[in-house]
């Protein structure tokens, strides 16, 4: 029972804002379900069954939160910066717990499972709502006159980095289940009912990000070891997509017109809106480098610097990971968090080296999504997304594993 309602916590994050179909009775829904889930680890640690042992990555996490605290107080903003801790605080603990609950081959399986069937059945309603068989208050957006679905999450590039995922454990569990023929045909429905949900999200950004994961999988993988039909067939389905794609005119004209066209304003010049959050986040970050602002005081401080009008505008997000770091929590925040972030990455990398035959492709699933939160960080503010501390955990868990295992391990040859 305490399994499954650990394992119900992580099918949970597609859903993020399930608020917007249940009502506003259920406001502290996100905080009852960690609240839950720290119950669930105080029982498993009430029998013996888990224990904590505080490693390097977990001080790091912890420093990273304790520095967050500290400079909060020196800038005075310890009330208004009250979310923005509680949530790291949560984000601190799921890591240091899931790292240290996650510890055998069955786990990773079966979370690897979960964040399929979580992140397909979250887009099964998208699909469903979109041709009008169901009528949900799913997030959508009206873009340049193009309408742009975000499922049950924030807004439409949030919902394709999580199918990204989606489609990155598709594509690998095809070569897992190889010897069977039903779970390899199930993971590849999974995958195009996730692959239309990531059309309908019309997100730019998502294809530049989806690209170039393809473009990593094709050199580091795919060159290196002969695939099954299943992988071959998605690998060339993937080729065509790219191809008609990036070469059509309507591609060209918005990115053009979202990041590469040169507008005037009055004493600035800046790239469309996007760029103007950017030129925005880098004048802020020039006023307050060391300390930052606060992140839940920056959407309403960078409109100090935003070079349009912002009569009509109450706050503004910097659509950028790092600059939302540096601008809320300064420079010193920031090389915390990118050591505690690539630092998974590098276990992860260390541990390619080797091979595990039994959860490898587990490895290069964790290894290829926090790559895509790498880059998606590029356009997009999302270093507080619970899938992302998942994965982190499951980089350092997984290492760990792989110490404890020398017996089982086998270098490449």
């Amino acid at each position: 029972m305490i399994k499954f309602l650990f394992y119900s916590f992580i099918f949970m994050f597609p859903f993020e804002n399930l608020l917007q179909i249940v009502g506003s009775k259920l406001t502290l829904f996100p905080i009852l379900g960690f609240v839950i889930f720290y119950c669930i680890i105080i029982a498993y640690m009430a029998k013996g069954e888990l224990t904590i042992n505080i490693k390097f990555e977990d001080k790091i996490a912890l420093l990273f939160f304790f520095y967050i605290v500290v400079i909060t107080f020196i800038r005075g903003n310890i009330f208004n910066e009250f979310t923005v801790l509680r949530t790291y605080f949560l984000l601190v603990c799921f890591f240091i717990l899931v790292k240290s609950y996650v510890r055998s081959e069955k786990d990773f399986n079966i979370v690897g499972w979960i964040i399929i069937i979580s992140l397909s059945f979250s887009d099964l309603f998208v699909l469903l709502n979109s041709v009008g068989i169901l009528n949900l208050d799913i997030t959508k957006v009206y873009s340049q006159g193009v309408l742009r679905y975000g499922g049950f999450l924030a807004d439409p590039n949030s919902f394709a980095l999580y199918n990204i995922i989606g489609l990155i454990y598709c594509y690998f569990y095809t070569q897992k289940y190889k010897k069977s023929s039903l779970k390899t045909v199930f993971v590849s429905l999974m995958f195009f009912v996730i692959f239309i949900s990531f059309v309908l999200t019309v997100s730019l950004e998502g294809l530049i990000v989806l690209f170039t994961i393809f473009v990593l999988v094709f050199f580091q993988d795919l060159l290196l070891v002969r695939r099954q039909q299943s992988s071959t067939i998605i690998f060339l389905f993937f080729v065509i997509v790219f191809s008609i794609v990036f070469s059509s005119n309507k591609f060209k004209q918005r990115l053009v017109s979202k990041y590469m066209q040169i507008k005037y304003e009055p004493f600035v010049y800046w790239g469309s809106t996007r760029g103007a959050c950017w030129y925005a986040s880098f004048e802020l970050i020039k006023s307050n480098p060391l300390l930052g602002v606060g992140e839940e005081t920056l959407p309403k401080a960078i409109l100090d610097f935003y070079p349009l009008s912002t009569s009509y505008i109450e706050k503004k997000d910097t659509h950028n990971m790092y600059l939302y770091i540096w601008g809320g929590e300064g420079i010193v925040g920031l090389i915390i968090y990118l050591i505690f972030f690539i630092g998974g990455i590098f276990k992860l990398k260390r541990v390619s080296k080797l091979t595990y035959l039994k959860i490898e492709i587990e490895r290069k699933c964790i290894y290829y999504s926090i790559i895509t939160f790498l880059l998606f960080g590029f356009f997009l503010s999302c270093h507080r997304k619970k899938y992302l501390w998942l994965f982190l955990a499951l980089s350092y868990s997984f290492d760990r594993l792989f110490q404890k295992s020398g017996n089982k391990i086998k270098k490449r040859s």
